[in-house]
């Protein structure tokens, strides 16, 4: 059949049809080069909408794999061509694109700007099946940007509203989740609820390899927090292997962590050297790929105001709109530094502290203690550092043990890793731990917990 032959109805089934038939099998390569196809095919029969269409799945595609560069270049394409069209399920699918890219580089607030834009279009959308399908699908990833930024209550809100409308393994996945991690109170029934219903659903061959790797990965967590260690490296090692297949990053990063953290429980030291090296390596390969995306969006968007200057037959304008460009990304990197910056602050603060400290022999015993994991460290903690202790229960005097000891650790400086290494948990476990604890004591995220404790310490 030639390109001529096809109508326009039939390139958009046969786009996502494709695409869907390719994403079960894990080939992203051929989602790529399948939909690259109908974007020329679309072009020859000046069917712009279908060129769009192409670009979006394009962008989904690369995203996933982790050039999330190449991904934004896609979407902009597609934004554009978009513009000179009414279509409010594509304008919608474009932003949402745009919102996984930048969440997968880590920019959650980024993310959820876009999300909203994007659900501010699909709401427009008049065929009501096909508003409720990418709903579902807009509701559950905006719940994942939420609880990036530290808002599980929120998040839990999508996440039901995503499931009602249409349960995927995904979403399935995030409520086990959000109840193993996330809930004010670890719920393990809702959580083993949740994951059985998520693998009723990959156990269809109709489930794609990326669904696989995510359900296999939230199950793992679940054997680890249940104590289950042999059978959670199992599924850990499923979610790789899947993982693998298609090349997702995320995956690999968070089943590398849990490996680590497992492997330290079990005092198993070569196969935890191991995952530290394979974790650092990835990480290290991750982090220049988000780097270079960032750069590439920035440039993206000082194109597109040049080029709108260009255009723009008023100098008035040319000058509001290049200030309003620049003060965005002024901001934008502006934000970056000063994260960096405060960041480097509190580092040196801290190691100035810890090397004031460090000439005290009772605070070399306390450390020593805490790097054991000795019953003892508690109550040498509270002997030493009697009045941090004292004002510490004074404003929470409901702390439990577990608590309070994880107050000493970071009173001593010790971070996240260093606290799963040393009392035998996963460093997710830690940072769930620490949300909790912000949450009882009532302290803003913005505000570090080591600060707080020493502003508490110096009795401001």
């Amino acid at each position: 059949m030639n390109a001529q032959d096809y109508s326009s109805k039939e390139i958009d089934s046969l786009i996502q049809s494709g695409s869907r038939n390719f994403k079960v099998q894990g080939r992203y390569d051929k989602v790529i080069k399948w939909n690259i196809r109908f974007i020329e095919i679309s072009k020859k029969q000046n069917y712009t909408e279908g060129e769009i269409l192409g670009y979006i799945n394009v962008g989904n595609a690369l995203w996933i794999i982790g050039k999330y560069e190449e991904s934004i270049e896609f979407l902009n394409i597609a934004e554009t061509k978009s513009k000179k069209i009414n279509n409010p399920f594509l304008r919608g699918k474009i932003y949402q694109e745009y919102a996984q890219t930048y969440n997968s580089m880590g920019l959650y607030h980024q993310a959820l700007k876009n999300n909203t834009i994007a659900l501010k279009y699909i709401k427009n959308i008049r065929d009501a099946t096909r508003k409720r399908k990418v709903l579902s699908y807009m509701y559950g990833s905006r719940s994942v940007f939420l609880r990036n930024l530290n808002l599980p209550d929120s998040s839990l809100v999508y996440l039901y509203k995503s499931v009602k409308i249409r349960p995927k393994p995904v979403n399935l996945s995030n409520l086990a989740d959000h109840y193993l991690y996330y809930a004010e109170e670890r719920d393990l029934d809702s959580t083993a609820y949740y994951l059985k219903r998520a693998f009723s659903i990959v156990e269809n061959d109709n489930a794609t390899i990326y669904e696989k790797a995510v359900v296999n990965q939230v199950f793992g967590s679940y054997c680890s927090e249940i104590k289950d260690y042999e059978t959670a490296i199992v599924h850990y090692n499923k979610a790789l292997e899947f993982a693998k297949a298609i090349n997702v990053p995320y995956v690999y990063i968070n089943t590398y962590e849990s490996l680590i953290g497992i492997y330290g429980i079990l005092q198993n030291k070569k196969m935890e050297l191991l995952y530290r090296q394979k974790h650092k390596v990835f990480n290290d390969s991750i982090h220049k790929l988000k780097n270079n995306a960032i750069n590439a969006s920035l440039n993206i968007l000082l194109e597109q105001k040049e080029r709108e200057h260009v255009s723009s037959h008023k100098r008035l304008y040319n000058i509001l709109g290049l200030i309003t460009f620049s003060l965005i990304l002024i901001l934008t990197v502006l934000f970056f530094r000063n994260r960096r910056k405060n960041e480097l602050i509190v580092n040196r603060e801290r190691e100035n502290v810890l090397l004031k400290k460090k000439m005290n022999q009772a605070f070399d015993e306390v450390v020593k203690l805490a790097k054991n994991n000795d019953p003892a460290f508690t109550r040498k903690f509270q002997e030493v550092y009697l009045e941090f202790s004292e004002k510490l229960l004074k404003i929470k005097p409901a702390l439990t043990p577990s608590e309070f000891t994880l107050c000493a650790y970071i009173w001593l400086n010790f971070s996240s890793k260093e606290i799963a290494r040393y009392t035998f948990v996963t460093h997710k476990t830690v940072q769930v731990k620490k949300y909790r604890l912000r949450k009882k004591l009532s302290i803003p995220t913005h505000v570090d917990l080591y600060c707080f404790f020493k502003t508490l310490n110096d009795g401001n």
